[in-house]
């Protein structure tokens, strides 16, 4: 309980200072060094890491449909030309010489 009751007077600490300055004109307090830490790891995460991963993944992704395709046009070939030929029905009424 005196550990909440410190975090507590601490934060009003902070807070009564950070007014007052606001109140003189004096600019904002340089935040501490984990949070400056975590602000720029966050950026460098979110502008050069996550759009490489997601580029791995879109690349893997394609090797697998590409993969996918030749083995369905393999496994599926087309009749030969002479079996459509000789299924085909001729109607002679609408033949023009």
């Amino acid at each position: 309980m005196a550990r909440v009751n410190r975090v507590r007077r601490r934060l009003l600490a902070q807070a009564v200072a950070d007014n007052v300055a606001t109140i003189r004109g004096i600019g904002p307090r340089r935040p501490s060094r984990w949070l400056g830490f975590a602000i720029n790891s966050s950026k460098v995460f979110f502008f050069v890491a996550l759009p490489l991963i997601l580029m791995g993944f879109l690349y893997v992704l394609s090797r697998a449909i590409e993969g996918r395709a030749e083995a369905v046009i393999v496994g599926h070939p087309a009749p030969p030309v002479e079996q459509l030929a000789s299924n085909a029905v001729v109607d002679s009424t609408r033949l023009k010489v």
